[in-house]
């Protein structure tokens, strides 16, 4: 003990570029990293070891080093083959204790390059292969040489290059869900496809569990899906992106993945924990196929090693197995369970994940870390709170849970991220909203919110309300409304569809030149009247101030009379009405965002009210 031991191994190091002194109560360490020293076609394993003293952990070394290379007994080996004893076995070069309490030790195994082949198998067998049925060891890094982070070159596009594709700015998240569930039809799934897209979802990529069952074939649902998302695409003015997935027979998969690139997809889901991780690899350096690759950890969880805690030492560090191995097999987004979702990860194992992911260090770019499994909406701020806006949010049940309507659904998504949707663009003539006529067009003109100068321009105001009231309160008739000086507006230009009735409005805060972020109206209902059904990306929050009605949000209806408060969040179908057999006026005030986008009217049906080809509700 007490000993400085010195590494003499070239690291090409994914975390740190200085030297660093670790010490602790058993070992002082010199390590050096990041420079070019003896060794340099050496690349490096970091495990941990359980072991009861110095002597005991440098045995389990020696025995490790033996095991992941020639397999024969150490004194066998240097006696009757002392050049490969030499070269080809590795090397310790460095040694840690990490903890006292738990026996454990940190072991820096140095192989020589070659015995890699530079063929991804090959070094992911000298890293683990036979080890890792050993119980109580770890792999916790790998660090490469520059030989074979030439040899594997890693991701394509990576973060910066998902980003660009689907036109948001680097540093904001990205939002993906899943086609699910399997069993439905190839129509069925290319519907959710363009309904996803419509409601601005980045990426939307198969569940991974469909590959080429009956019920939805593989080229049949990449064709419809397809064309669902560029159909889509032609009518946002955005660039969702569809990524099937690729979990064929190893002798079917590159003609499946050729199949993909010519049907025109924008990204793949592999699962290489199933089909191999070279099979990821192959594909990223093929010029030709030239599309991002999302990682799925299925089946991968066998190889995770979980914290570093008494009966829970095996397999791969999470970090190590869900984002530097499929960063070096060239995937530009790995998928992983998030804290507080139903596989148990802990916040520390999704922080390693997304510092390893978006780490600016080392041979490669950094990649989209992805949570998902079982996030919820209601979730997103939080996630985005603990773990970086520069994220990926795989979002699947909830998105489908909240309303039958796929768009609104997938619209509140994106609004949940706190993002703006300033790249969704939406032409006049598309089926996105509704299209005012030249008459209605007309109206609109004529709406008199500014007929009394008295109360216009961004100066302290007072609108003195009528006590004693005697206004018919009717549009067309006297226009006079509640407020001094303040007349009554058209609730909406009349729609030959007659989508609303007997309701009038009057803006009282922020159309006359305020510079508040929020307009204050007030609306009166009529027995009998009721507001559009509608839907938009902004929010309302509605305040009763007299008589009885009632409001329709989603799924749900509620009685509102004086001091109820209704809040409609994106995308919610609302609807606000007084019955008929109400003896007085149904009233209530608006509060709104000043920058708000054109209402979509919906048929009582759930079908868009502009002659849109499918529903999404």
């Amino acid at each position: 003990s007490g000993e400085i031991f010195v590494s003499r191994a070239f690291h090409w190091y994914l975390g740190r570029r200085h030297r660093q002194r670790i010490e602790s109560d058993r070992v002082e360490q010199l390590v050096v990293v990041g420079m070019a020293v003896e060794g340099e076609k050496d690349f490096v394993v970091d495990y941990v070891v359980r072991a009861e003293t110095e002597e005991e952990a440098r045995q389990q070394a020696g025995k490790i080093a033996h095991e992941q290379t020639v397999e024969l007994p150490e004194a066998y080996v240097r006696d009757t083959y002392p050049e490969i004893s030499e070269t080809v076995v590795g090397k310790l070069v460095g040694l840690e204790r990490v903890s006292n309490e738990d026996r454990l030790w940190r072991l820096s195994i140095a192989y020589h390059e070659d015995t890699t082949g530079f063929e991804l198998p090959q070094f992911l067998n000298v890293v683990f292969g036979n080890t890792s049925i050993k119980a109580n060891v770890q792999v916790e890094d790998i660090k490469l040489s520059k030989g074979l982070a030439d040899a594997f070159p890693g991701p394509r596009f990576g973060t910066e290059g998902l980003h660009k594709l689907v036109g948001v700015a680097l540093g904001e998240p990205l939002v993906m869900t899943a086609l699910k569930p399997m069993g439905l039809s190839v129509e069925a799934l290319a519907h959710q496809t363009y309904c996803f897209a419509k409601g601005g979802i980045d990426i939307i990529k198969d569940d991974h569990g469909l590959s080429n069952q009956s019920w939805a074939p593989f080229e049949e649902r990449v064709k419809a899906c397809v064309a669902a998302v560029k159909k889509a695409n032609a009518e946002t003015g955005r660039n969702s992106l569809y990524a099937p997935t690729l979990s064929g027979p190893i002798d079917k998969l590159f003609r499946m993945a050729r199949f993909v690139k010519e049907a025109g997809a924008g990204a793949v889901l592999m699962l290489p924990g199933i089909t191999g991780f070279d099979s990821m690899r192959a594909l990223a350096a093929d010029d030709s196929f030239n599309l991002p690759i999302l990682c799925h950890p299925a089946l991968m969880g066998c190889m995770l090693g979980g914290s570093l805690t008494p009966g829970n030492l095996h397999g791969f560090a999470f970090d190590v197995a869900l984002s530097l191995i499929p960063q070096i097999s060239g995937a530009d987004a790995t998928i992983f369970p998030n804290v507080g979702g139903r596989f148990g990860f802990t916040l520390k194992e999704c922080q390693s994940i997304v510092e390893r992911c978006r780490s600016t260090e080392g041979p490669y770019k950094p990649i989209a870390a992805t949570p998902g499994g079982g996030m919820t909406l209601d979730r997103i701020p939080e996630i985005l709170e603990i773990l970086g806006r520069d994220i990926t949010l795989l979002v699947g049940g909830s998105v489908f849970a909240r309303s039958p309507d796929l768009e609104g659904n997938s619209r509140a998504f994106v609004s949940s991220t706190g993002r703006k949707m300033e790249n969704f663009s939406v032409s006049l003539s598309s089926s996105n909203g509704h299209v005012p006529s030249q008459e209605q067009l007309e109206q609109i003109r004529k709406l008199r919110a500014l007929k009394y100068p008295a109360v216009k321009g961004n100066h302290g105001k007072f609108l003195e309300f009528k006590k004693n009231f005697s206004g018919s309160g009717v549009m067309g008739e006297d226009d006079s409304s509640h407020w001094l000086n303040v007349a009554l507006e058209m609730y909406k230009p009349e729609a030959g569809n007659k989508s609303w009735g007997g309701v009038t409005r009057t803006e009282l805060i922020g159309k006359r030149d305020e510079s508040t972020k929020f307009h204050v109206r007030y609306f009166e209902v009529s027995p009998g009247g009721h507001s559009s059904l509608e839907k938009h990306e902004h929010e309302h929050v509605v305040i009763c101030i007299k008589g009885e009605g009632k409001c329709t949000v989603g799924q749900r209806v509620w009685d509102m009379s004086f001091g109820d408060i209704c809040y409609t969040s994106p995308w919610d179908v609302h609807q606000f009405w007084c019955p008929e057999d109400k003896k007085e006026t149904f009233a209530f005030f608006c509060i709104v965002n000043a920058e708000r986008d054109k209402p979509v009217l919906v048929d009582p049906t759930g079908l868009e009210l502009a002659d849109m080809p499918s529903s999404c509700g």
